[in-house]
Parts: C-alpha cells; sequence; structure tokens
C-alpha cells in the first residue's frame, strides 16, 4: 500500500518523546536458559508522544479532522522534527481550548510498515 496521504505541515512541540519495543519471540528452556529471535523483518516500530501546545484554534481543528479521516488504521505520512518522515498511523489523541483562539492536541504516532 502506497501512502500519499501528509500530515499537516503544523510544527509539533520540541522534547517530543519517541520510544522504541523492538519484537522478540522468546521460547524459555529450564535453568534459565533461553532462545531469542527478532519477530519479522522490522522488529523495532518507532512510537511518538506528539504534542502541539497554544497553537490556533483552527489548527487544533484541521488536526482533529486529519486524525478523524484516518480511522485510527490508515497510514499517513509524517514528519517527525529534524528527521526523515515516517509512516505511521494515530489509534489516540485528545485536543483542549485553553483560550478563545487556541488549544492544545496531544496524540501517539505509531510507525507501520504497509506494503
Amino acid at each position: 500500500m502506497t501512502t500519499t496521504v501528509q500530515f499537516p505541515a503544523i510544527d509539533c512541540t520540541f522534547g517530543t518523546p519517541v520510544s522504541y519495543a523492538p519484537r522478540v519471540l522468546k521460547n524459555g528452556y529450564g535453568n534459565g536458559y533461553e532462545q531469542r529471535v527478532g519477530d519479522g523483518l522490522n522488529t523495532i516500530a518507532e512510537k511518538w508522544t506528539v504534542a502541539w501546545q497554544g497553537i490556533k484554534w483552527s489548527e487544533c481543528l484541521a488536526i482533529n479532522t486529519f486524525l478523524k479521516a484516518q480511522k485510527g488504521y490508515l497510514p499517513f505520512l509524517w514528519t517527525p522534527p529534524g528527521e526523515a518522515p515516517l509512516q505511521v498511523k494515530c489509534e489516540s489523541w485528545s485536543r483542549e481550548k485553553t483560550s478563545g483562539t487556541t488549544g492544545n492536541v496531544q496524540a501517539t504516532f505509531e510507525q507501520v510498515f504497509d506494503l
């Protein structure tokens, strides 16, 4: 599947953390022995906690509309600050209005490896 949908060009807050949890298959034997192997071709996927703080309310709504259109399972391209673009999905996000014209959005982006 070729991803053509690009996340809106709205800069996120710096300090956006990324976490890694390699997929590993393990088989435990007796006496503490264990055999390990990577699970699949792409064993390490990035998971980003992304935040936009104090942005225009119209930008909050644009992000929300985009993520709703992706329905939690459709992949899209997103570029982390200072890094190469990634194909990701977003299964959860939140938004809040902080004043009459500004707001915050927080989302979790998970790297996907689609065909």
